[in-house]
């Protein structure tokens, strides 16, 4: 009887205990199933708008929920897992500060003010990063940046994962929070990938260009949801990639 009780009054929290009592039988009266199949698509699409923009005003974002669309951030994340944003300035964003003298961070090639040394996994000979261009990616990794100051950081994975627009590209990119650098005009952010297949930080690989700045950053993650978001990217990214045979996988996807 308790039970009874208890899922009685947990059903008001179902929107669609709502639209079954109240709008189904003016718009429904007949009980057609065809008619009721696209109610309630209807309403699982306003309640699902509902929701994704409730949680963007309590999270201050206007991307508060993701799906993961690469391997670049695994074993931490992988593809097809969803994962909740909470907006976030740039000045709040974790990862090793370096004060830097320098302006127009976001708009200057990494080159201007910085480099990076990469570790040889085979033989641990450490060198600047430009050395390993065209080997294979899993062959080496960055494992510090030093910049124009003296001043330098170790790549460690510890920082914010952060969601960014990329400016090469235009779409978002999830990746860590490397360094952050305080410059004279703005603070902003050196991010990489944690996979092995993301040796170089974004700034150097070509990901983005200059350092990201907090304008660009959607938010960093709070928590994932393990592969619930897979099935949209089997019919919105893979299929289409199938059937058409896009050249570039990444503009057959719907963001």
């Amino acid at each position: 009887m308790v039970l009874k009780g208890l899922r009685e009054k947990l059903k008001w929290l179902d929107p669609f205990t709502y639209v079954d009592r109240y709008v189904a039988p003016v718009v429904n009266p007949g009980r057609s199933e065809t008619i009721g199949f696209f109610l309630d698509i209807f309403f699982a699409a306003l309640f699902a708008f509902i929701l994704y923009n409730f949680l963007g005003f309590v999270l201050s974002t206007s991307a508060p929920i993701v799906i993961v669309v690469s391997g670049s951030m695994e074993p931490v994340l992988y593809r097809g897992d969803i994962v909740v944003l909470q907006g976030v300035k740039a000045e709040s964003v974790s990862a090793p500060l370096v004060v830097l003298e320098e302006p127009f961070l976001d708009s200057r090639p990494f080159s201007d003010y910085a480099s990076a040394t990469c570790v040889d996994k085979k033989t641990g000979e450490q060198k600047d990063c430009q050395l390993f261009g065209g080997k294979n990616p899993r062959s080496f990794d960055t494992v510090s940046i030093g910049f124009v100051n003296g001043k330098s950081v170790q790549i460690q994975e510890t920082g914010d994962i952060i969601v960014y627009n990329s400016t090469s590209s235009g779409e978002p990119v999830i990746h860590r929070a490397v360094a952050k650098l305080q410059g004279i005009d703005k603070t902003v952010i050196l991010t990489k990938g944690d996979s092995e297949l993301n040796p170089l930080v974004d700034q150097q690989a070509g990901i983005t260009r200059g350092a990201v700045a907090g304008s660009q950053i959607q938010g960093k993650a709070l928590f994932k949801i393990p592969l619930l978001g897979y099935l949209k990217l089997l019919v919105f990214d893979d299929l289409p990639v199938l059937v058409f045979g896009c050249k570039n996988p990444r503009g057959c996807q719907i963001p």
